[in-house]
């Protein structure tokens, strides 16, 4: 399928691919899917044409047992980006702050992060993390008049 998008796709345009790098169900006694099977997939897709490879994790089975903290699931990006050598990687989950999200980019433990909920409660995130990043920030044009 990914050579398939690849030789129909515009070259210059990237090819991003979300996957589950486990469903959490490792507690039970049956067939699961784990980080193993999520990094030869990433080997699989690069050579295939993906160029960046978006981590998330869970969400497949009511079975799921997760500890929901703040960047529970960027370990699993982390070790993907550390053995899939050339493979743009985004972390996710539960990226609230800017020096989290910051220390997980200078720290490589991924190429981008994605902030879905994040800026589903609160648009203007990206404001907040300039701000405890002590960075200044171009507001966009329908924000500048409101500005504190």
């Amino acid at each position: 399928v990914v050579r398939e998008v690849r030789a129909n796709f515009p070259a210059k345009k990237p090819i991003f691919l979300r996957i589950s790098a486990t469903d959490f169900v490792e507690h039970l006694d049956e067939p699961s899917w784990e980080i193993e099977q999520t990094v030869q997939i990433a080997k699989w897709v690069k050579e295939a044409g993906v160029d960046v490879f978006d981590v998330s994790a869970g969400g497949s089975t009511a079975k799921q047992v997760l500890k929901y903290a703040p960047g529970y699931q960027v370990p699993f990006a982390e070790r993907v980006k550390n053995e899939v050598s050339g493979l743009t990687v985004i972390a996710v989950g539960c990226i609230t702050e800017g020096k989290q999200a910051n220390d997980i980019l200078e720290n490589d433990k991924a190429d981008l992060v994605a902030l879905a909920r994040t800026f589903l409660r609160e648009p203007s995130v990206t404001l907040r993390f300039a701000r405890e990043l002590n960075v200044k920030a171009k507001y966009s044009q329908q924000y500048e008049r409101g500005r504190l």
